[in-house]
């Protein structure tokens, strides 16, 4: 797939993903932002290092400490 087209597919993505998000805050309005927080912030960590743990990329990740 060349470039240029594959830019176009991200970007589409991105507009639908973009699109689609006023359909999913309704959902967290149980939760506070407190909450919501703390899930983005944990979530981001785990995920992180799954990634760092795949790519066995840690040290790249000790350097910059």
């Amino acid at each position: 797939m060349s470039e240029s087209r594959s830019g176009v597919i991200l970007g589409v993505s991105a507009y639908l993903c973009w699109g689609f998000f006023p359909l999913y805050f309704p959902l967290l309005d149980p939760a506070g932002s407190v909450e919501v927080l703390a899930h983005r912030i944990f979530w981001s960590l785990f995920f992180c290092a799954f990634l760092l743990t795949v790519t066995k990329n840690w040290s790249a990740f000790r350097v910059i400490w």
